[in-house]
Parts: structure tokens; sequence; C-alpha cells
């Protein structure tokens, strides 16, 4: 590439004073230098347009040369120094600063910059928060679908056979596989099951009768509350307000409680 473009009919440039310069004498009388004063002026304009902040490529394997290119690149110092927030939309408590510290933690590692960390951290954590919103969708349409064809079935009787048909899980499950059953139930003839077998037992033998749903009997309320006190995830749904599953552990504690301690208000 020429700096400049010579005089059409310009007397040829005296290269004299590049003779010891060897193979690069050429390279003088090709480009026009008629001094070395002409190559200083030439190389400010090359760095003029290219500029002077270049980083070299370190080779493979090379670690700390990869880390020292990805640092003049914006990748922070300390892992700490990631800013990441929780996606928009999500409820309060959702969000785990524990778990963000160890997605921090790995950036690092990797040498990722401030913007690459965000991008990959928004992606997933995004994605976390939208497939559990489809699938609480889609549980609850489905859990509104089982209710609504129990009702029109049973009618007037919905509550007695409903009460029945978890009584009877209960009996024969126990507490803790009853709220996986629930969880997951969703099919009306296995509640209409539970509920023929729960008309096949005298009520007094089928332990628990609570709001809605049944509990255990008092002592196995009692374990199970001693139980859950040492679960961190129900004792935090427990706690906000604001999490997803705060309802559904709030009513739960409420129903133990009342069949573990009868008669204690407040509960």
């Amino acid at each position: 590439m020429t700096d400049t473009m010579p005089d059409v009919g310009a007397e040829p440039a005296d290269a004299g004073w590049a003779t010891d310069l060897g193979e690069h004498a050429e390279l003088v009388a090709a480009k026009g230098w008629k001094s070395p004063a002409d190559v200083v002026k030439s190389y400010a304009h090359l760095e003029r347009l290219v500029g002077t902040d270049r980083i070299a490529v370190p080779k493979a394997g090379d670690e700390d040369g990869f880390r020292a290119v990805m640092r003049k690149l914006g990748a922070p110092e300390e892992a700490k120094d990631y800013a990441l927030a929780p996606p928009q939309g999500a409820p309060k408590g959702w969000y785990r600063e524990d778990a963000a510290d160890s997605f921090r933690t790995l950036a690092h590692k990797a040498n990722l910059t401030p913007v690459q960390a965000r991008v990959l951290h928004d992606g997933w954590v995004g994605g976390l928060l939208e497939t559990e919103q489809q699938q609480m969708a889609a549980t609850a349409r489905t859990h509104a679908q089982l209710d609504q064809e129990l009702r029109a079935d049973w009618g007037a009787d919905y509550d007695r056979k409903l009460e029945l048909a978890r009584r009877a899980a209960l009996h024969f499950s126990g507490a803790e596989e009853l709220d996986a059953l629930e969880a997951s139930i969703g099919s009306p003839t296995l509640v209409r099951l539970f509920a023929r077998i729960g008309e096949h037992f005298d009520e007094d033998t089928l332990v628990g009768q609570g709001e809605g749903r049944f509990a255990a009997s008092a002592a196995e309320a009692r374990t199970e509350i001693g139980s859950l006190k040492q679960d961190p995830g129900f004792m935090a749904s427990l706690a906000d307000a604001g999490h997803l599953g705060h309802a559904d552990a709030k009513a739960k504690w409420r129903r133990l409680h009342e069949v573990g301690y009868p008669g204690v208000v407040g509960a």
C-alpha cells in the first residue's frame, strides 16, 4: 500500500541513502522515499490509519496469555465484578443469589467479558423461569379441567367424595406420597377410584378430616411439621409471601397444625 501517488513525470527518487538497507532498498525505491524523514512520515500516517492499540494473539494452550488478552478486552479481575440481575417478572425469592455467585465463578474461570457473561446468564435464567411458568400454567389448567369434570359428575356430593378419595389415598400411602400424588394427579378416573375405595371404609378408619383435603393423624401431622422445619426450601416458601409456592406452603402448614395441635388458634 502506497501512502501517496507520485507525480506523473516526476524525477526518480534519490534512494542512494538507502543502499545499505540491503533488500529493503528496493522498497525505498518503490515507495519513492527520498530521505529517512519520508519513511518516518509514512509510518506516522500508517499508525493514524491502523492505530497503535494492538493485542497479540496467544499460542494454543497459553492460558496465561489468553487470560491477559481477555483482561484487555474487559474481563474483570474478580468474579464479584460481574453485574447480574434476576430476569424481569421473576417472583420475589425465586432468584437465588448463591446460584448467581456460582455462575459468576464459572464466568470468571472462563475469562468471559461482562457482556458475554450477562448474555449467557440472562438467556439461561430467563429460559428456566419461562419453563417453570409454563409448567405451572399447564398444571393449573389440568387441575381446573379435573375439578370441572368431577364436579359435573358428582354434583352436590363433590366435597364428600373428594375428601374420601384423599383420605383413602393417605391411608394407603402416607403424607409425603400424598403430596407427590396431588402435585401430579390429573386423571378423574384415579380420583374416582380412590373415592370408591374410601366409601368401602368406615369413616373412622380413615385418618384426618381437613378443609378441602385430608391431613394425617395428629401424631403424623406433628412428625411432618418437624420434618418441614428442617426443610430450607419449604420454610423459605412459607416465609416469603412473594414465593411461587407460598400459598400452598401456608395452606399445608395450617392444615398440619389444625390436625396436629387441635384447638390451638393462630397456628
